[in-house]
């Protein structure tokens, strides 16, 4: 995220650093002071002299070395490099009105706009989109105002963005001018027709465009066109192109700045610092953020006032996102940062930042809110890896490490109209206060949990207190997020395809989600087996994305196969468990069988065998097949809890025989935990437990949990080999390397599974102490 810079006023002395005088910064002195982020920068027209090798920051009372340089492309390399010069690429606003700084051509009944239905922007951002019917000519958006650049062919630029299509193609056109505005050349960027980029709502269902270029010799800016392809033919109604998160600027090789925001003063600097008149190229490293709105500069023989825009020009947040918190730095005592708060269903605050006292310089920390609430804080502070605060904030603490950084929940009930402070209270007896910037979280649900998961630091670096972690912070903060998430109270649909079984003894649930082609595949197997003349057979659609193809889908595969079966939807995504449940409730049958999308059977009669065996079997909680991959190996064959010595405290959950052959005999076996990919159990015994544990985040441990609650009630699991399908699962999930949200949703799956098996909940598959044959 481009960090929120400064250029305004500019005031000077010739005669005394004590007198200050107004200037601006397109006067033709023979310099220009600014600030941007955390660096200071100077123009200068002139080698600097001896007393201009260094400048002074009242606030801090020292001077500080200027780092100068002749080299423009150098400079413009490390002080613009990744920051987007495009204003408004991220469409901010809705309809057309929200197009400031764009040229709009769109005649009715073509249109140009922001956010065209939910399904196509996106759910937290906006997206613009063009559309022209056939034999209108295609509508475009181009920038008003051109964006400078440097072309001494050392300098790349990248121009990208997302794009998604409907029916049709773009073109991006990026035209070079010179200083007379006189066009040079331009380059020609295709988007072609993407049908698997259709649909909003995530980037996930866009395409990332991008393009990194030398603009060719003279080029003083450059213009950004983008349309409608003419060269698409449309023989199809409604075509659109839908584009967002646009970048323009000097090219960065930090992916993470990708998509960033524009920011008006980066703008500023770029027209500056191409003036010819400006030959020296000066910057000075700010170690602390200001809480000032002006900044007080002395540089040669005047004193500058900076008027500060933004109030948070510190260190780049970790976090990409502009919204760092408070901030207090004294280096005679210690740091503290509070980079983000979250608001947790107002039961909670979730802190992350980073915080570095010296030695017996602090006394405690606490939180105080309304209505006179003080909690210490002092030793809840878990910390994580900041690799990127030791290296701005070494030099002023040398003792500083590595894992400065520290998450934090506080459960308190959170008004956000209210005002929350930190006080830090120091050793001498004085106290330093922060405002907490309190503000309800743009996400709720799984994206909520997402984030917070998404915002902690190299996990990887923590590895061995992640347990830790989720006990004492993060799963807590997730239990609270995951209990208002399953509170779902919308309608559900339902729409039968043939005639329905007069008195079904087997319903089979088969949650749907990002993928519903499987069901040919499957219906393709079931349709020619005897068992499935008298089975409910049910697709629960837990995906709103793919409400209407899916029932497309089956509106034409039903007649082929003459099967009949039913589709469940309803306008939300609740999870594997969530889908399951819902499938049960509505389930005709006594006996459920559930049952993953992407699992085929081998055989026909494999339903009676898992049927016979769950109604003949000692004691059976569940029976399940051996699931194999398509090379005959095994995917699944019983399960069993181990704990692994690289992640102290999980209980993690593993598959005997995985990707090995099969070698066992064809009897019956008992487990203690079978996979829910492919498992039959009694409707009332589902119903009974209250279905799968909904806590569970999008789709780990719900199974071992059922199996474990099963067992608690004295009932037994046993794996079936004669019934052989096969599951086109992957092969492994490598959790040798926690870096990604998945990863540690996992973990936090793990977690809370383990959690329940110490309190009791469900029986400790560690501590089943025989199996009987």
């Amino acid at each position: 995220m481009t960090e929120k810079n400064i250029i305004k006023k500019t005031k000077k002395a010739v005669s005394s650093p004590k007198t200050k005088t107004e200037s601006s910064v397109q006067s033709n002195d023979n310099h220009i002071i600014g600030i941007a982020g955390n660096t200071v920068w100077i123009l200068a027209s002139k080698a600097p002299a001896e007393a201009e090798q260094t400048l002074k920051i009242r606030e801090l009372d020292q001077l500080l070395p200027i780092s100068w340089v002749t080299d423009r492309a150098e400079f413009c390399l490390q002080n613009l490099a990744g920051h987007n010069l495009l204003e408004n690429g991220d469409f901010g606003g809705n309809g057309r009105e929200s197009l400031t700084n764009w040229n709009v051509d769109a005649e009715a009944p073509a249109l140009a706009g922001v956010d065209f239905s939910p399904e196509w922007h996106l759910k937290t951002g906006h997206t613009a989109f063009l559309y022209a019917p056939e034999d209108v000519p295609r509508p475009s958006l181009s920038t008003i105002k051109g964006i400078p650049v440097i072309d001494n062919g050392d300098v790349e630029y990248r121009f990208s963005g997302f794009f998604a299509t409907h029916r049709t193609g773009g073109i991006v056109t990026l035209s070079h001018y010179d200083q007379d505005h006189n066009k040079i050349s331009e380059d020609v960027i295709n988007v072609l027709n993407m049908p698997e980029y259709t649909g909003g709502k995530s980037l996930k269902s866009y395409a990332h465009i991008e393009t990194v270029f030398m603009p060719p010799k003279g080029t003083k800016y450059i213009h950004l066109k983008i349309e409608l392809d003419e060269q698409t033919e449309l023989s199809e109604p409604d075509p659109y192109l839908f584009f967002t998160q646009l970048y323009l600027g000097i090219n960065d090789d930090d992916q993470s700045q990708h998509g960033e925001a524009y920011s008006s003063e980066s703008y500023q600097l770029s027209l500056e610092v191409l003036e010819e008149k400006w030959t020296y190229f000066g910057k000075v490293k700010l170690p602390k953020k200001y809480e000032s709105r002006q900044l007080s500069v002395e540089f040669g023989n005047g004193l500058h006032e900076l008027e500060i825009n933004d109030k948070d020009i510190s260190v780049r947040s970790l976090f990409g996102q502009g919204e760092i918190g408070s901030f207090f730095d004294d280096h005679r005592v210690g740091a503290f940062a509070i980079d983000r708060c979250v608001v947790v269903e107002k039961d909670g605050l979730l802190l992350y930042g980073w915080s570095h006292f010296l030695q017996d310089k602090m006394r405690s920390i606490y939180l105080h809110g309304p209505k006179g609430i003080i909690i210490d804080i002092s030793q809840s502070l878990f910390r994580v890896s900041r690799k990127d605060v030791l290296e701005s904030f070494r030099q002023y603490y040398p003792d500083i490490t590595e894992f400065s950084g520290y998450i934090c929940y506080v459960p308190v009930q959170v008004n956000v109209r209210q005002n929350y402070h930190i006080e830090i209270e120091l050793t001498n007896g004085a106290s330093k206060w922060l405002k907490v910037s309190i503000a309800k979280s743009q996400h709720d649900g799984l994206p909520l949990i997402k984030d917070l998961l998404t915002w902690v630091p190299a996990p990887d670096r923590i590895r061995p207190k992640l347990f830790d972690l989720f006990d004492q912070h993060l799963g807590n903060a997730i239990n609270v997020i995951s209990a208002a998430r399953t509170a779902f109270n919308k309608p559900v649909y339902q729409r039968q395809f043939g005639v329905a079984p007069d008195n079904p003894t087997i319903s089979i649930i088969v949650p749907l989600y990002g993928r519903y082609d499987f069901v040919r595949y499957q219906l393709s197997h079931f349709a020619s087996d005897p068992d499935f003349q008298n089975i409910d057979l049910i697709y629960v659609i837990d995906d709103p994305t793919i409400i209407l193809e899916t029932n497309e889908l089956a509106t034409t595969y039903y007649p082929v196969f003459n099967l009949p079966f039913r589709t469940v939807w309803y306008e939300s995504n609740l999870g594997f468990a969530g889908a399951n449940n819902i499938g049960a409730n509505v389930a005709r049958g006594r006996t459920l069988l559930l049952m993953n999308s992407d699992v085929l059977p081998k055989q026909k009669g494999w339903v009676s065998y898992l049927q016979n065996a769950l109604y003949t079997l000692p004691e059976a909680g569940a029976v399940g097949p051996l699931l194999q991959f398509a090379d005959e190996s095994v995917q699944h064959a019983g399960m069993e809890s181990k704990k692994d010595e690289r992640l102290p405290g999980f209980l993690l959950n593993i598959h005997p025989g995985k990707g090995q052959p099969w070698v066992g005999a064809e009897q019956p076996q008992e487990f203690p935990m079978l996979t829910a990919a492919c498992l039959m159990l009694k409707k009332q015994d589902y119903l009974d437990l209250g279905g799968f544990d909904e806590g569970y985040i999008i789709g780990d441990f719900e199974d071992s949990d059922l199996c474990l609650a099963l067992r608690k009630r004295g009932k037994r699991l046993w794996l079936v080999p004669e019934a052989k399908l096969w599951h086109l699962e992957r092969q492994s999930q490598n959790l040798g390397n926690i870096s990604g949200f998945r990863h540690l949703l996992t973990l936090y799956n793990g977690w809370r599974f383990h959690k329940k098996i110490q309190q009791g909940l469900i029986a400790d598959p560690v501590r089943i102490d025989s199996l009987e044959d």
